[in-house]
């Protein structure tokens, strides 16, 4: 059972692990993990929404968020215009036009007659951070096309794309037919459009139409229920959330932090746009009174002692009208899901399937640092532009993993990189099964390296950063081979039956030395810069010697400053040494002529055994030179 499932010692942490008194409580801890997971009648899980504290804002949290506020707006121009909004709100009216004449001549094509053609209509709906109201400018809109059910899918990709590109309006169209989520992607008198497509199987559609309802899921065939879900789950968090303005303004922070972190997209192994709504959306629960610093503050300290992997839910999961899967561990293997945010409409999903555990690392080390600057920014100690600092990605790791995108064309560059992105993942799980690679941690960019190679082939590359294991000697390192797991990897890619021959992958490991000046923006840092090349032995030798001359030079002038005296004084000691001779004058020292005999005594003694070993080795040593001596001979 469900119950039996969320209670077991593997999937949950120990509710009596210890916090630091300024971090949150046991029991606050257990309630998130209770939260999440109580029995239910229908599908095994149940919300619990009580909050964890109604204390209204103080005034310093008031006079934070205001100063989050104007840095937001002014610093980083996170707000649009009246002018852009207005212009977006021209662009969606023009866009609804375009679908209008397409729905009646699909249904003139199809045997209507053109009175009855003009009744039929369809619906534009917008969803994403502009229906959030957390869009800045150049952002783009996110929406969706419903149409009834005589128009499909090939009518779309088809007669519409056709009218769209016939549009003098319409630049830089692109038709993503076989995504997961088909799209199609353009930019509508210079506004980014992404445009998803829902067939609802009615004869016409209702007026007004209230997609987010349940019994319209029972209507569209499944292949459509994801790009319908987007207008859905937007619709459900703003109703699910206590205080909108609150909300957005803290929103609109944890984007900007995650973006300029670089842990920001669900295509590389982060948090999307809807993840971190549903995140934030969850701590405004959690503190329904407070001001959007204390709700920023929050969101960094649950998630950084987030009891992982519960998962953070914003209402029940429930049944709908009809049989889909819903996300249940206990049944599927949601189970392996390494930090599940759980959409808030039927049918729930996890939307962030594709964080792994490395990637959950780099978050958590994040949340740790956002935690900390934000105890510096209450006590006064730092400014907002802190937190708000870009990663410096590129010199986080001593060692990095290239992945160069090479393509023909531009075009077909942009469809490879894609495709490539979009299996990224993988590769990261694949490394992550080493034992030595502890966190690989994937670039949110891809860096555009122009031309390459003889063939002058368009190339981007799509860098990991690699941590490896303490255990990992020096001497081990230049051995490693992830050659079988970026082959595997290649090969798999080369299946893709869009795949032209000359889009190719290749795989190198750089060292953060290595790396070339084109990942950083600006001048290079020191930390990447080469150091100069040195001979250790030179180097330890040249010290030796010079420390021996240095001793050399201190004896020799300690003996000279022990033997330093007149000349006169030398004088008056010789003669007086010879005069305490024998008696006769001008004559040596007793003492003195004996010293010089024993030495040159000592002197004979050693050229005669000097001229012995001569005679008796000079024979022996012609012979080697000429044949092998025997051993008897030596």
């Amino acid at each position: 059972s469900i119950t039996s499932f969320i209670n077991s010692s593997h999937y949950f942490l120990s509710s009596s692990l210890s916090y630091p008194s300024s971090s949150i409580s046991e029991i606050e801890v257990e309630r998130m993990r209770r939260s999440s997971y109580q029995a239910s009648s229908s599908v095994g899980v149940e919300y619990d929404g009580r909050p964890i504290s109604r204390a209204p804002p103080t005034e310093k949290e008031k006079e934070a968020s205001a100063s989050l506020e104007k840095a937001l707006r002014d610093d980083y121009n996170l707000f649009e215009s009246p002018a852009d909004a207005l212009k977006r709100e021209e662009v969606l009216g023009a866009l609804d036009e375009v679908v209008q004449a397409w729905v009646m001549q699909v249904h003139v094509e199809k045997g209507f007659d053109e009175e009855r053609a003009r009744q039929q209509r369809g619906r534009i709906f917008t969803f994403g951070s502009y229906k959030l109201g957390v869009h800045g400018p150049g952002a783009d809109i996110d929406t969706l096309c419903v149409a009834p059910k005589l128009v499909t899918k090939d009518d779309f990709f088809g007669k519409l794309c056709s009218m769209l590109q016939n549009d003098a309006r319409v630049q830089n169209l692109h038709a993503v037919e076989d995504a997961l989520v088909p799209v199609i992607k353009m930019e509508f008198n210079g506004i980014d459009i992404d445009l998803l497509f829902v067939q609802l199987m009615l004869a016409k559609l209702p007026e007004p139409l209230d997609i987010v309802q349940e019994r319209y899921i029972g209507n569209v065939d499944e292949c459509f229920v994801k790009s319908l879900n987007g207008v859905r789950v937007t619709d459900a968090i703003l109703r699910l959330v206590p205080n909108k303005d609150t909300f957005r303004l803290a929103l609109r922070a944890i984007k900007l932090w995650a973006t300029r972190r670089g842990v920001y997209g669900n295509v590389v192994g982060f948090p999307g746009g809807v993840a971190w709504a549903i995140m934030v959306a969850r701590v405004c629960q959690y503190y329904p009174n407070a001001a959007a610093s204390k709700v920023l503050s929050e969101v960094f300290r649950l998630y950084s002692l987030w009891p992982y992997p519960a998962p953070v839910m914003l209402c029940p999961i429930t049944d709908g009208p009809r049989g889909i899967r819903v996300w249940n561990p206990s049944e599927y293997p949601d189970s392996l899901h390494v930090v599940p945010i759980i959409t808030p409409a039927y049918p729930a999903q996890n939307a962030t399937a594709n964080i792994s555990n490395s990637t959950k690392t780099v978050m958590k080390r994040e949340f740790e640092r956002g935690m900390k600057v934000m105890g510096e920014i209450s006590r006064k100690e730092a400014e907002w532009s802190k937190l708000f600092e870009p990663a410096e990605y590129f010199i986080r790791y001593k060692h990095y993993l290239r992945v160069q995108i090479r393509a023909t064309t531009a075009e077909e560059l942009k469809k490879w990189e894609g495709y490539v992105q979009s299996r990224i993942r993988h590769l990261i799980f694949h490394l992550e099964r080493s034992p030595f690679v502890q966190v690989c941690h994937p670039c949110t960019e891809l860096i555009a390296d122009g031309v390459v190679g003889e063939e002058g082939l368009h190339a981007k590359s799509l860098y990991l950063g690699l941590e490896f294991s303490a255990a990992l000697h020096s001497s081990q390192m230049k051995q490693l081979d992830l050659s079988d797991t970026t082959g595997t990897f290649r090969d798999k890619l080369y299946e893709w039956d869009r795949r032209e021959e000359a889009m190719t992958l290749d795989f190198s490991v750089k060292k953060r030395v290595g790396l070339p000046d084109n990942v950083f923006k600006g001048e290079r840092p020191a930390e990447a810069k080469p150091k100069p090349k040195s001979n250790k032995k030179k180097q330890k030798h040249a010290a030796e010697e010079g420390a021996k001359a240095e001793a050399k030079e201190e004896g020799s002038s300690a003996v000279a400053e022990a033997t330093d005296g007149s000349g006169e004084e030398r004088k008056k000691k010789r003669s007086a040494d010879e005069v305490a001779g024998d008696g006769e004058e001008g004559t040596p020292s007793k003492k003195r002529k004996e010293g010089e005999a024993k030495r040159r005594e000592r002197g004979e003694e050693r050229r005669a055994r000097r001229g012995t070993h001569l005679r008796l080795l000079g024979p022996l040593f012609s012979r080697m030179t000429t044949r092998r001596t025997t051993p008897a001979e030596v």
